[in-house]
């Protein structure tokens, strides 16, 4: 127990009034991981049959490692999810009791089953849980440990921010494009405060660590109000992952100087911090706006980048010359129209029915308002492959390829009312 201490340098989190509320706070968002996910079939048996799970892109093979069962295959996932349930409970009599070493073993369990559901299911990997998960490394991994806490939290708003230098946000049309607008915002004064939140995560996030006390809580109560307006759009969530994190961070005046230290002793967290840019980047390197073709999109902070709505439509023709047409369309914001998430599902179908001859597919988005445009029009959908880190070039770049505009959207909403 005492090397483990020393290797994930627990000392500092039994010296840290701060740390020891944020190790409770992510205990706080395992649970609502683990209540989330457990109300979920895409990472069980039953899903990889049926063909509704969704892999990344890099690993499609996902559902054959799925191990999961829900009735009438069994109930596994059940089980799973009381055991973890169980775990937590143990962990918060551990934190109360202050052996917090003990209670590593347990947030190590808690963060590797975080881990292997986010690689195993990329519908079940949402932007929120990238934030708990980086905050989860940090804690366990790195030393100078609130340091680099801090420093996580403010990077996660700069590539937040950096997603929204686009038209959507810069001249608001992803509020303007929605029945509603912004809540308690003139439709008139939408660009303004799009472009204060722009400000905000890239501007003023960097003085959450001004050594002047007022300044930081002064910037600290723009991002809590910040917080609390977006759960009208969002919900409880995100802001129930994120909010209180700050706060533990941020509100009190607790040291964490981190400057002139050993390279070797802030090299685990620099590289954590490194390799979450590195992900981040990755829709940059893919020709064309990966918030209209999707491509390598999810890899970086997408949750607010665009306001969709899309319709695909997939045409089976089966052996025996026989032919059904099926629609999806999606008309709120909340929702990623991505290309790549109806062709793989299409691709399942293929795989489970040998009497499929072909899938003709077709693929119309709609971003902040502007018309629609067909960006895929294939044939056979069962007959194409999907490059994780490069442009697919049946998926095609307005601007670049020759587009169809095929309608014009009506306004929507950000959710369901």
């Amino acid at each position: 127990m005492k090397r483990l201490g020393s290797f994930f340098a627990v000392a500092e989190v039994a010296e840290s009034p701060a740390l020891q509320l944020a190790a409770w706070l992510l205990l706080f968002g395992w649970f609502l991981e683990c209540y989330t996910w457990s109300g979920y079939a895409d990472f069980t048996r039953n899903a990889a049959l049926a063909g509704e799970q969704l892999c990344w892109p890099f690993f499609q093979s996902c559902g054959s490692w799925y191990f999961l069962t829900l009735p009438p295959l069994g109930n596994t996932q059940g089980l799973a999810y009381a055991a973890l349930f169980s775990l937590m409970v143990w962990a918060a009599y551990l934190l109360a009791r202050r052996r917090f070493s003990a209670a590593f073993w347990i947030f190590l369990v808690l963060f590797a089953w975080e881990a292997l559901v986010m690689l195993m299911s990329m519908r079940l990997s949402v932007n929120y849980w990238y934030f708990h998960f980086l905050y989860a490394a940090l804690f366990l991994f790195a030393r100078y440990k609130l340091s680099l806490l801090r420093a996580g939290a403010v990077l996660l708003y700069v590539l937040s921010g950096l997603s929204k230098l686009n038209p959507g946000w810069l001249f608001g049309s992803y509020f303007t494009a929605l029945q509603s607008g912004l809540y308690f915002i003139p439709h008139a004064l939408i660009p303004f405060a799009t472009n204060a939140v722009i400000f905000m995560e890239l501007v003023l996030a960097w003085f959450l660590f001004h050594p002047n006390r007022v300044v930081r809580l002064a910037v600290l109560g723009v991002f809590v109000v910040f917080h609390v307006y977006s759960a009208i759009f969002v919900g409880l969530l995100y802001p129930a992952i994120v909010l209180p994190m700050m706060l533990a961070l941020f509100a009190s005046g607790e040291p964490a100087p981190w400057l002139w230290r050993p390279i070797r002793s802030l090299l685990p967290g620099a590289m954590i911090l490194i390799l979450v840019c590195a992900i981040d980047a990755v829709p940059y390197f893919i020709p064309g706006p990966s918030r209209i073709t999707g491509e390598g999109n999810k890899f970086g902070m997408y949750m607010f980048d665009a306001n969709y709505q899309c319709t695909a439509v997939a045409t089976t023709r089966y052996s025996d010359g026989t032919e059904s047409i099926a629609t999806s369309t999606s008309v709120y914001a909340i929702e990623r129209c991505d290309p790549y998430a109806d062709w793989f599902y299409l691709k399942q179908r293929c795989a489970l029915h040998p009497n499929i001859a072909s899938i003709g597919f077709t693929f119309d988005t709609s971003v902040d308002g502007g018309p629609f445009e067909r960006i895929v029009d294939v044939a056979n959908a069962c007959a194409l492959s999907y490059h994780a880190f490069a442009h697919n070039a049946w998926i095609r770049i307005p601007g670049v390829d020759p587009v169809e505009i095929v309608g014009v959207p009506q306004k929507n909403e950000y959710r369901p009312l």
